[in-house]
């Protein structure tokens, strides 16, 4: 009997990391981790001061900051340089092509401490 698509029983073994970064994938728990990595990547390049004071995400090779003010986002253009390569060496696997900097809204920021 022909199962799906007309082929018949089963492709054969999977590696076990294959079938397990699918589900992962699918489930969204990759892109938490890589979130993760990226804060702390962050929080260690640009320090404390300005890691409880911005919110990052990575978006097709751009990291993008959205900062709680005007001021912040001055200074954070003027040291992007400094935090490109920051983040470029803590996460040497990520091909970052660049930095955004944005003024954020109050939703950027809940669940920053």
């Amino acid at each position: 009997m022909a199962g799906r698509g007309g082929r018949q029983g089963r492709e054969g073994p999977q590696w076990l990391g294959r079938v397990v970064s699918e589900v992962l994938a699918r489930s969204g728990a990759a892109r938490f981790d890589e979130h993760r990595r990226l804060t702390a990547a962050w929080r260690e390049a640009a320090g404390d001061w300005a890691a409880h004071s911005a919110a990052v995400k990575g978006t097709r090779g751009y990291i993008e900051v959205r900062v709680r003010t005007s001021a912040l986002l001055q200074e954070m253009m003027f040291r992007r340089d400094e935090l490109l390569q920051g983040l470029r060496t803590r996460l040497p696997d990520w091909k970052i092509r660049g930095l955004r900097f944005r003024l954020g809204s109050k939703a950027d920021f809940e669940g920053l401490s």
